[in-house]
């Protein structure tokens, strides 16, 4: 699955653009996350699996939402990894 494109980007993980991110992937809509400090990006990924994880089932036929938001480690990065056309959010950094 992790090589299937994504349908949002989301560049800086501020509140607003976290929130936004985990928002559209706990919808199961694969999200691509990056922010100017590449160390942020995993932490934030991680405490959404966590706290996303608790109410899914294992028998849901469609993609898990923990693994709807993904990492990127450079724009160049990210654009390839959202499908044309492109949505792209760009918030500040945290």
């Amino acid at each position: 699955m992790s090589h299937e494109l994504c349908e949002i980007g989301v560049i800086g993980l501020t509140t607003l653009g976290q929130s936004l991110a985990a928002h559209h992937a706990s919808t199961k809509t694969r999200v691509c996350v990056a922010d100017e400090d590449p160390t942020f990006v995993p932490a934030v990924i991680n405490e959404y699996k966590t706290q996303i994880e608790a109410g899914e089932h294992e028998d849901d036929p469609l993609p898990r939402a923990s693994r709807c938001m993904l990492p990127s480690h450079s724009m160049d990065e990210l654009i390839a990894n959202v499908c044309p056309p492109r949505k792209i959010l760009v918030f500040g950094t945290h």
